[in-house]
């Protein structure tokens, strides 16, 4: 955080961009036609926050959602350093976030429009990261983090 890193901060930049403009291009077909249903829609409100945190996180130590919900920005806290400390990649962090909320290998296949197989494996690379074999060991080191 105290490092600042112009060039990381223009990915991060275009990241959050890239999700508005996703998140933009979906509003008419969920409006007026009923293309996307509300789970693609809150996903893609959550990537629009994960690119905004990652920034916020960078700058301040805290996620952006800090001064709207502490106690769930304390938990994207924990979840922000360990992406940083283990040097997640962009789609291991995204795993790494759906399972520190409980999400299933199923879920995460979806959201990420991925096979079930492809989901496991992101899943198996997270976990071998982070030195953790199961969902319940993720939770105990997300609640080790200092928060």
């Amino acid at each position: 955080m105290d490092d600042f890193n112009e060039n990381e901060l223009s990915r991060d930049e275009a990241r959050v961009f890239a999700a508005v403009s996703r998140l933009y291009e979906a509003i008419p077909g969920y409006l007026l036609s009923g293309r996307h249903s509300s789970d693609k829609m809150c996903h893609l409100v959550v990537d629009v926050m994960d690119a905004l945190d990652t920034i916020e996180f960078k700058r301040t130590g805290h996620p952006i959602m800090y001064s709207l919900v502490p106690e769930l920005s304390e938990r994207k806290r924990a979840i922000l350093q360990l992406e940083e400390k283990y040097a997640l990649s962009k789609r291991e962090s995204k795993v790494l976030r759906f399972l520190a909320n409980g999400r299933n290998v199923a879920y995460i296949s979806e959201a990420l429009d991925i096979s079930v197989a492809t989901a496991k494996s992101h899943k198996h690379a997270v976990f071998t990261k982070l030195g953790v074999h199961s969902l319940e060991e993720l939770q105990q080191l997300l609640a080790e983090c200092d928060y």
